[in-house]
């Protein structure tokens, strides 16, 4: 009769302790669970505060370096294609000679200026570089008599007479004589036609404008 009632409590002291283990796993599972999905719902919130930075970060890589390859094209193709007219040949190479004057302007094959100045009595030719406007070189040179006097109408307001007369490409320019009076002898190109304008070098005024054959 005892024996049967001890392995009776035995069993009921053996259901509840194993009831209580699977209450206590059940209650560990869910905690858990919901630790887990914690986890998984603050993920993507910094995923996407973090995808947020990352794409912001981009665009302004992007937009930096778009505007800065655009202002270093542009910049070379400016450079690549200027010239120096006879205007820009003048004032160099009278900067290069302070206190001349020139009487003569000739541009050689489109690759330089030779600018001849009276300095002190003397005739100097000048070498402009036609892509850089530098001086290049200067070397002596024999000069008429006309040009030993400084005229009225220097030389680049001669070009600007010539071109407001023709407009076009002054390709020459030359400090003469015709009949006695002094004046320019100017060559304008316009296109495929050249002129030949003659120029009074004490007064600006247009003597004679003709096209040449």
């Amino acid at each position: 009769m005892n024996s049967r009632y001890t392995r009776t409590t035995l069993a009921a002291l053996t259901a509840s302790v194993l009831s209580v283990g699977a209450l206590a796993a059940c209650g560990d599972d869910s905690d858990d669970a919901k630790s887990t999905v914690t986890v998984t719902q603050s993920a993507p919130a910094d995923n996407a505060s973090g995808s947020d930075s990352t794409a912001a970060t981009t665009t302004s890589q992007s937009d930096g370096t778009g505007s800065s390859d655009t202002a270093g094209s542009t910049g070379g193709t400016d450079s690549t294609g200027s010239s120096v007219d006879a205007a820009g040949a003048l004032e160099a190479a009278l900067d290069a000679k302070p206190g001349s004057y020139a009487v003569e302007v000739d541009e050689e094959d489109g690759r330089a200026w030779e600018i001849t100045l009276v300095a002190d009595g003397k005739g100097v030719e000048v070498t402009v570089d036609n892509a850089t406007g530098e001086v290049t070189g200067e070397q002596s040179t024999d000069l008429d008599a006309e040009q030993r006097e400084a005229p009225s109408v220097t030389a680049a307001e001669a070009v600007d007479a010539a071109l407001a007369e023709k407009p076009g490409t002054l390709d020459s320019l030359d400090l003469d004589q015709d009949n006695g009076t002094i004046v320019w002898d100017a060559t304008v190109i316009d296109g495929t036609r050249e002129w030949d304008i003659v120029i009074d070098a004490s007064s600006g005024d247009i003597l004679r404008a003709n096209q040449d054959d």
